[in-house]
């Protein structure tokens, strides 16, 4: 699955898996999709509480063009703005979390998520 299409739930198991987990699960329960990390719900896409210290710790930079737009450590090089990795959302948190995912696993997370 492209990083870039990942939202909710499914996008904040893969941010903990990211930031090092070994107890992030995804599931449905009553209804609706779910990621916890040890037990515990997490929102990282959602809640500012929890990516905020993802975003400071790596140096993601976000604005917002047509779409936000996160940067994981931005330089100016030659007058143009470069990043390691680029990704847009729908909000600054999506956009943050997806550039966090992707610049530790690629463009491309497995479709296959264990509960």
């Amino acid at each position: 699955m492209k990083v870039s299409e990942l939202s909710g739930a499914l996008l904040d198991y893969w941010v903990a898996k990211a930031d090092g987990s070994r107890g992030a699960a995804y599931s449905f329960q009553d209804g609706c999709y779910r990621a916890t990390d040890c037990g515990v719900l997490i929102f990282y896409s959602s809640d500012w509480q929890q990516a905020g210290p993802i975003i400071e710790r790596e140096g993601i930079a976000v604005y917002l063009c047509d779409a936000w737009v996160a940067l994981v450590r931005p330089e100016i090089c030659h007058g143009y703005l470069e990043a390691d990795v680029i990704e847009e959302g729908p909000t600054p948190l999506i956009a943050a979390m997806r550039a966090f995912v992707a610049s530790k696993f690629g463009a491309e997370v497995t479709d296959e998520v264990p509960a």
